[in-house]
């Protein structure tokens, strides 16, 4: 049996030009096709790795690393893929106290803030098993983090069937539908975890525009089944029920990701790319208490905006 390697097929992608690091839980077009499978009479793994940073210093101060890699391992009608994502950001700011309430800024009442702007992570693990050329199961299984938005945990899995709708030579469109199991938990306190049953629909598109131009799109749409229901009297036990909050109702827990993505290559080994990524959640987490302070007022709790949005340009060189 001829087993290539993981080593070997290893390809390190360096970015050069980064608007926004990564984010924690992108959506993937990453259905797996049998054509891919069907001649292939041994094990084939598969690896990339790729990393970006970005460090400012005089009026500026700004530090931003993202990095990613994923590998995949076929075999007959099976595919196992893993992948890895991380970005951390941070930058210091420049903020006014007027201490004495003249109106008027001082020398002593300017103060340089650390503040984080980016912490998330994302390992997944995906199995798919063909059934035929168009038709597959597949399971995943994910755990991660992202305190800027509020969540200190993300865990779950996905179950589902998976279609490959139709493909010609230049454009493919497969979609997926299933269940979505997820667990959070908030950085916010006097929090509870939150386990959230959910049904999911999924629909990708890749085509092309050119001999080196290619197009991505990806939609996914997840929906609670479950009510996400607190304590109906004073769930933190601090004796004021204003504090709690809110439940959420079954299918009011609406989680909207999509993802539009460009990719043309300049030379053999040197590609751009640029991508527009949207998520949308109706129900987003509470706010973690603002360092050195005592917390929220009685009946304030904030969260987090519903609406996030990242934009990335990038320019990939293959070294390997």
């Amino acid at each position: 049996m001829i087993v290539k390697t993981m080593a070997g097929l290893c390809s390190l992608t360096v970015l050069l030009a980064l608007t926004s690091a990564a984010y924690a839980d992108d959506p993937k077009f990453e259905y797996g096709k049998a054509e891919e499978l069907k001649d292939i009479k041994a094990v084939v793994w598969k690896a990339a790795a790729q990393a970006g940073f970005i460090f400012t210093s005089g009026n500026s101060h700004t530090t931003t690393f993202s990095a990613g890699a994923n590998a995949s391992r076929k075999e007959g009608d099976n595919k196992l893929s893993l992948e890895a994502t991380a970005a951390f950001g941070k930058s210091e700011l420049r903020v006014v106290n007027d201490a004495n309430n003249d109106m008027l800024v001082a020398p002593d009442e300017i103060q340089v803030v650390n503040a984080e702007t980016t912490n998330n992570y994302m390992l997944r693990a995906r199995y798919d098993r063909f059934l035929t050329t168009h038709d597959s199961l597949f399971v995943t299984a994910r755990v991660g983090a992202d305190k800027i938005a509020g969540k200190t945990l993300i865990a779950g899995g996905q179950i589902g069937y998976s279609r490959l709708l139709f493909k010609t030579v230049t454009q493919e469109l497969a979609s997926e539908v299933g269940y979505d199991f997820s667990h959070e938990r908030y950085a916010a306190n006097d929090v509870d975890p939150l386990s959230i049953h959910s049904a999911r629909l999924f629909v990708g598109y890749k085509g092309k525009l050119g001999v080196e131009t290619s197009l991505g799109a990806a939609l996914e749409w997840l929906t609670n089944l479950n009510a996400e229901k607190t304590a109906p009297n004073d769930r933190n036990g601090d004796g004021n029920a204003a504090n709690d909050l809110p439940g959420v109702d079954a299918f009011k827990d609406n989680r909207l990701t999509g993802k539009l993505e460009l990719t043309t290559k300049l030379r053999n080994n040197i590609s751009f790319q640029f991508s527009v990524t949207g998520k949308l959640d109706s129900a987003p987490a509470p706010l973690p208490n603002i360092k050195d302070t005592k917390g929220y007022a009685v009946g304030f709790q904030p969260i987090a905006e519903e609406l996030d949005t990242i934009t990335e340009a990038q320019l990939i060189i293959d070294l390997l």
